[in-house]
């Protein structure tokens, strides 16, 4: 992984060559194969009478099955292994963040005995293999074999998914793209606790919509014929807009466009990563907004991705149904939770939880402190409530965080110039003392812990000198 302005790429970054078992090659699209950050993982804790012994034939059966489950790149090209014994590992110590060989299997599951007629089963695959989609089919498929049904061949295989995506996309995508983020910014500048050049471990924060908010969210984005995505993405643009003084902003998510129904059956990293361009208007309303998201939701959907796509710091993803349950004869199966890294600065995941929405964060915690995150969250849940409410006025009027939500700052809060409360490194307006007053100078800075600011951008002529000067927050907080 790589630091702002020079991530991994989250889209399908590399292709390699590939010798099918029926011998035609595709091209395999591939993530960096030794990035630990670029995981999906989920876990069951297994309560009653397991067969282990059937257990470890049901996932041969399904890796039997799914020719994808059986890659491996060694020395550049692609590898299908002969179906065989698949590894079940009994230590869930590091599973989810361990790196992958890729000259190994590009997924791993573990079984570990935690008590009498109790176990937990964890999966953890590159995104490569597993997306999305793949858990509700691994347990269907790996269910049914356990119960003794026999997985029949599949008809088509991931190379010739791989083949068929590829022949779909062409040069008037590749235009749009290019033409699409011409002079977007390469870097979101979030605040931050720390800098660095290297990306440190990965901390988890969440929290949860109240039931009016998650359906004033399904409401508004019906009311706009859009999906609850549209929404969610435009607050989320509100938020970071405000924190990072930028009105241009790259946001990477996941995208699933049509496909063969032949390969609705098949496991694999089938979802593409689309670099959304975020261009937040403060003086807008949220209306304007959720319908500027929705074009831009609709427009990258019609054009698939096409070789490489700017690196992005955030990752958005919004889940569209709550987790599957795995169901064995005679066991019951309980989710657990199985937090992996992020590949990036920020990753937010929208989780539905029955009448609520959960809201979910994977940071770099060497550059964000647990408050700032926890902050973050509440912005975006706060803006989120005031847009359900009043999506017609505009976005600056919509407070960042609640009345009783801290600064996510180590001294807490400042003083501003006309003696209100901010918080250290947050964005407010330079202003000066003009003719006896203060005046707004429309400089964005950030607050520095004496009250001063420091500016964000260069100090345009005729300015006052930004040493002498006091932010003024831009909105309500």
């Amino acid at each position: 992984m790589h630091r702002p302005g020079n991530r991994i790429n989250p889209g399908l970054r590399s292709a390699v060559r590939t010798h099918h078992a029926t011998g035609p090659s595709a091209l395999v699209p591939l993530l960096d194969g030794a990035t630990a950050g670029w995981h999906t993982a989920f876990a069951e804790r297994l309560r009653g009478p397991l067969d282990p012994a059937a257990l470890r034939a049901a996932l041969d059966a399904v890796a039997a099955r799914q020719d994808v489950l059986r890659y491996r790149i060694v020395q550049g090209a692609g590898i299908v292994d002969p179906p065989g014994p698949v590894p079940l590992h009994d230590d869930l110590a590091d599973i989810a963040t361990r790196h992958f060989d890729p000259a190994q299997r590009l997924w791993r599951a573990a079984l570990h005995r935690t008590g009498p007629d109790e176990h937990v089963l964890a999966f953890v695959g590159h995104r490569a293999v597993f997306d999305e989609r793949t858990q509700a089919l691994l347990y269907a498929e790996l269910a049914a074999a356990y119960d003794g049904h026999r997985l029949p061949p599949l008809p088509t295989g991931f190379a010739q998914y791989v083949a068929w995506r590829t022949g779909r996309r062409g040069p008037a995508d590749l235009l749009w793209w290019s033409t699409h983020l011409d002079g977007v910014p390469t870097r979101l500048d979030l605040p931050a606790d720390a800098t660095g050049t290297r990306p440190g471990p990965t901390g988890h924060a969440d929290t949860v919509l109240d039931p009016a908010t998650t359906a004033g969210i399904a409401g508004l984005a019906r009311s706009f014929g859009a999906a609850p995505a549209a929404v969610l993405l435009a607050a989320l643009g509100v938020v970071l807009a405000r924190l990072a003084g930028q009105a241009d902003l790259l946001v990477g998510t996941p995208m699933v466009g049509p496909r063969s129904p032949a390969f609705e059956p098949l496991l694999g990293g089938l979802v593409d990563i689309a670099p959304l361009r975020l261009r937040p208007d403060p003086a807008s309303t949220f209306a304007n907004q959720v319908r500027q998201v929705r074009d831009e939701l609709l427009e990258a959907l019609a054009h698939p991705t096409v070789g490489p796509v700017p690196a992005t710091q955030v990752l958005f993803e919004v889940v569209d149904a709550e987790a599957p349950a795995l169901e064995l004869p005679g066991v019951t199966a309980e989710p657990v939770p199985l937090p992996v890294p992020t590949p990036v600065d920020l990753s937010l995941r929208c989780v539905p939880q029955g009448h609520q929405l959960q809201l979910a964060a994977a940071y770099d915690a060497d550059r964000y402190r647990p408050e700032r995150i926890t902050a973050l969250l509440a912005a975006f849940g706060n803006v989120l409530a005031e847009a359900v409410r009043s999506p017609g006025r505009p976005v600056t009027e919509f407070a960042l965080r609640p009345d009783d939500q801290p600064a996510p700052d180590r001294d807490q809060t400042v003083v501003d110039a006309l003696g209100r409360r901010a918080a250290v490194g947050e964005l407010g307006e330079i202003v000066a003392r003009w003719a006896g007053g203060w005046l707004g100078t429309g400089r964005p800075g950030r607050y520095r812990p004496d009250g001063t600011v420091e500016p964000a951008g260069t100090v345009p002529p005729g300015q006052p000198d930004p040493a002498s000067v006091r932010a003024l927050e831009t909105g309500r907080r």
